[in-house]
Formats: C-alpha cells, sequence, structure tokens
C-alpha cells in the first residue's frame, strides 16, 4: 500500500490474479512523447503542457479517461485494504478525493465488508461458540447521540477504529445505550 501513496506518477497494471500494481512512470519531457498520455495529449506543441496533462492523472484530480483505469469492483477490494491499513478514518478521505470513489465508499457493502475484515483481523472467531459469532459478528449501526449529537458506531461487543489487528475493548453490554461515551452519558444526568 505504501507504494500506492508515494508513486505520484504512474500506470496500473493487472497480473494474471487481478492484482492491481502500480509503476512509476517518468513524465515526458519531449514534444514527440505528446501521445504518451493519451488523444487528449495529442496536437500538444509546447513542452511545458505536458507536464500538466500527465499530472492530471493523479489522484484527487479528475481526469476524463480516470474512469477507464480500473474495474469499480478492483477498487472496492484496493479500498478495503487502504482501510484495514488506515482505519475508518481512510473512509472519509477517499470519499473527499473524487465522486467515483465516494460512489464506493459510502456502500452498504462496502462499510459491512470493511467491518467483517477489521472483526475477522482482532477476533479468532473459531475458538467461540456458534451463539457468540452470532451475537457479536454483526455489522454496526450509525447513531447519534442524545446528548451532544455526535455520529458513533452503535455496537455491543468489539470496538475499534477499523485498523487492522487494533482493538479498543470488548463491550458485552451497552450500558450508556443512546450516548456515544460514559462522558455524555453522565452529562445527561445518567446513572448505573
Amino acid at each position: 500500500m505504501e507504494d500506492f501513496k508515494r508513486v505520484s506518477h504512474g500506470d496500473v497494471t493487472l497480473d494474471a490474479h487481478g492484482k492491481a500494481t502500480l509503476v512509476h512512470v517518468n513524465i515526458p519531457t519531449d514534444v514527440d512523447m505528446a501521445d504518451h498520455c493519451g488523444e487528449q495529449c495529442e496536437g500538444l506543441t509546447v513542452t511545458s503542457n505536458l507536464r500538466p496533462c500527465r499530472a492530471s492523472w493523479t489522484l484527487g484530480v479528475h481526469h476524463p479517461l480516470q474512469e477507464q483505469l480500473l474495474p469499480e469492483e478492483i477498487l472496492h477490494k484496493i479500498f478495503i485494504l487502504v482501510v484495514l491499513q488506515d482505519g475508518d478514518p481512510a473512509i472519509r478521505t477517499l470519499a473527499l478525493t473524487c465522486t467515483r470513489f465516494w460512489r464506493i465508499v459510502r456502500e452498504e457493502s462496502f462499510l459491512k465488508e470493511a467491518h467483517f475484515c477489521w472483526l475477522d483481523s482482532v477476533v479468532n472467531w473459531n475458538s467461540f461458540s456458534e451463539e457468540h459469532r452470532r451475537t457479536y459478528r454483526i455489522p454496526y449501526l450509525i447513531s447519534r447521540c442524545i446528548q451532544c449529537d455526535d455520529m458513533y458506531k452503535d455496537c455491543e461487543g468489539y470496538w475499534g477504529c477499523g485498523q487492522r489487528g487494533k482493538l479498543q475493548g470488548f463491550y458485552s453490554e451497552n450500558d450508556f445505550a443512546g450516548y456515544c461515551c460514559m462522558d455524555c452519558f453522565y452529562s445527561a444526568g445518567g446513572t448505573i
């Protein structure tokens, strides 16, 4: 994943198993390489125009041919790995990159898969009973806190930030139902 973060200009290729690889490509500097960027570069005669054209292939900048780079199924799988690597905040970062990424990461199937991949990375489900798996291997709900109106993951069981292998705790009962944290619960006058 680090290669995807470091390489700013490159070509994406798929191997026989469908694994995406980003290969660094030098930015063209000669006019005779104008077709290197594709049809949108044809006819360019000013060398200085080639660099911005090639730079437009970087993430965060829309390019008409970007949508042909990878199918959404491949991006979906890559984004799951990104979220497991960086945690839940990566979902927001991906969503803000472009509308295509936003459409992918807001899908319920994506959020469920990311959550279950994280759960599977912190829990050895084979060591627990079937009843435990049915009770705690469930998708989370997004709820609003009654006290502060912040959105939070509302789910009994395993809590974490969505980062592979990182677990914040296990809560077998939801003592603060409707509240994002203990502080909001007590601020609202709650007692246990």
